[in-house]
């Protein structure tokens, strides 16, 4: 009887606490009942509370003790969801149907809106290859030419998406020739060829700076000299 009242007594607090608006801990494991009874007293539970009671003299007290407990737990409001285990299968067709319910949608508002032969499926090749032509006629085209080169007719998502990814091509493509240019131009294919290229640049520099007008030593690696300049020097001509 004694770890009987010991356990009610800590349902109580918990049930005190389950109906005050300040309280942020709910003592669920003072006691193996109150544990138990987690999911029923705050979780995701339908409860049902029976309260056992005698109109008789002699257990008068205890009646009352028992009705006020009823009372707080009447002041308990579980919200109770159906748990439900997730299909992927059953997932997978939901959003197939969801898809084409929405594309069905979009051609009837196209329809009333005169948008007819818009397409929602994936573009194909004959399309891609198409924007790529229109994308790179409007890169090549002269200044004040890009509105009549501008043919590129967008009508969906997709098709935006993918003028996108065509001018990050023709960008990527720009990037490389300009670097091999630079490589050609400043042989930059090899250290060796660098360094020799350099190394015969420095030495033009330094014979033709070698009448007196040079500023500090001309370095045989990388073809330029650090010092300070005469107050009355000049820039060459």
């Amino acid at each position: 009887s004694t770890y009987i009242n010991k356990s009610l007594s800590y349902l109580e607090q918990c049930v005190v606490a389950l109906t005050g608006p300040k309280r942020t801990h709910i003592p669920y494991r003072q006691t193996k009942l109150t544990n138990v009874l987690k999911d029923s007293l705050g979780g995701n539970c339908n409860t049902v509370l029976i309260a056992c009671i005698s109109g008789e003299a002699k257990h008068l007290e205890e009646t009352i003790s028992t009705l006020k407990l009823a009372q707080r737990m009447r002041r308990v409001q579980n919200t109770a969801e159906s748990n439900v285990q997730a299909n992927a299968t059953l997932l997978l067709k939901r959003y197939e149907r969801q898809i084409r319910e929405l594309k069905q949608e979009l051609m009837m508002h196209d329809a009333l809106a005169n948008r007819s032969g818009v397409s929602y499926e994936e573009l194909s090749p004959e399309e891609c290859h198409l924007i790529s032509q229109q994308c790179a006629r409007f890169v090549d085209a002269a200044p004040g030419e890009e509105e009549e080169a501008a043919l590129v007719k967008v009508e969906s998502v997709r098709q935006v998406q993918e003028v996108f990814r065509q001018f990050k091509i023709l960008v990527r493509n720009a990037e490389s020739r300009a670097e091999e240019k630079l490589r050609s131009v400043f042989d930059l294919g090899s250290n060796g060829g660098r360094k020799a290229s350099l190394g015969s640049s420095a030495a033009g520099l330094s014979g033709n700076l070698a009448d007196g007008g040079a500023v500090g030593d001309v370095d045989a690696e990388y073809g330029f000299a650090l010092g300070e300049a005469p107050r009355d020097a000049k820039p060459a001509s």
